[in-house]
């Protein structure tokens, strides 16, 4: 692997435009950071503190256009706030739905907008992120993670499956490899992991089950987490405890890792998202921005030094018995 992971960074930091290459253009996704306005009646207010997750309408107004009468709700389940505190919401707008997510678990607000980057890199399908300022009936409550919604969702039944009910559900390529992309980005709250947050989708033309990663707010947390750990997902533990699926797992690993880490991009351009926020965050606000930046990006660098090694002593125990 590159040691340069932190220039990879780069373009997570630059591609503003997000990362779903087939999906069609927003224009919430195509431009960088932007601020939003949501509008509530008292009425609208009152119904989200007694019920939550029921939808009411609301009227939304980014780079001055508005929209009237707009489905808002709210989300989260751990990260869950009340309206009057600061609110993670589900907003359904005609050309589709968005998450805005209060990023409480994460105070970078940047593990989502990597961990998209990242699972591009890797070829693992996934939604687009973005960033937003957002103020609610003229209350500022600062920098949001701007989520697409998943386009599709499956029932999975993954209870006690067999080697046939992998190979007939999934393509094992395709799942060896989110998987393996998990595990890279310590995604310790995702499916392989601890069978949490993903999506699960049917692919259109074989019928299989594709996973997408889901809920990234607390990559790299550990970096040193095994790159070979036990897993609590049913078809992730399969996958591990079958030499075949052992072998397929190592294999997207170490190719993966090639194209996440590899980048020539100079690390001083990773302050160009800074940048892009700068001017809609205030001046603490930025601040505790730039310091969790920082933070991150170090556990991030850790990770990348730890696999190399390990991946590299590997290496040489296999290729070298003696």
């Amino acid at each position: 692997m590159s040691s340069d992971v932190i220039s990879v960074l780069v373009k997570t930091l630059l591609v503003a435009s997000l990362y779903s290459a087939t999906a069609e253009e927003s224009p919430l996704f195509k431009e960088g950071p932007f601020a939003i306005e949501i509008r509530l009646s008292d009425h609208a207010v009152q119904s989200l503190r007694t019920h939550p997750r029921r939808s009411v309408s609301a009227n939304i107004t980014i780079s001055g256009k508005t929209w009237r009468e707009i489905p808002v709700r709210l989300k989260g389940s751990g990260t869950f706030q009340n309206i009057d505190e600061k609110p993670s919401l589900t907003v359904d707008f005609p050309e589709g739905q968005i998450h805005l997510n209060n990023s409480a678990d994460d105070p970078s607000a940047l593990n989502e907008f990597i961990g998209a980057y990242l699972a591009t890199r890797a070829d693992i399908p996934t939604t687009r992120v973005n960033h937003c300022v957002l103020t609610l009936n003229s209350r500022r409550l600062g920098l949001y993670v701007v989520k697409e919604g998943f386009s599709g969702t499956a029932e999975l039944n993954d209870t006690n499956p067999t080697w046939d009910d992998l190979e007939k559900s999934l393509d094992l390529q395709d799942f060896s490899a989110f998987v393996a992309f998990e595990v890279m980005i310590c995604h310790w709250d995702g499916y392989s992991l601890r069978r949490n947050n993903f999506n699960a989708s049917r692919d259109k033309k074989t019928g299989r089950l594709k996973f997408q990663p889901a809920g990234m707010d607390q990559l790299f947390a550990k970096p040193d987490y095994p790159w070979q750990p036990n897993m609590t997902g049913p078809y992730a533990r399969l996958l591990m405890e079958s030499p075949q699926g052992r072998a397929l797992y190592e294999e997207q690993f170490r190719g993966m890792g090639k194209n996440i880490y590899h980048s020539n991009e100079k690390k001083a351009q990773v302050d160009e998202r800074s940048k892009q926020l700068a001017p809609l965050l205030t001046a603490s606000e930025f601040a505790h921005f730039q310091a969790e930046r920082d933070d991150l990006l170090g556990r991030i660098q850790a990770r990348e030094t730890f696999l190399r090694r390990h991946l590299t002593i590997n290496e040489a125990t296999n290729h070298n018995p003696k």
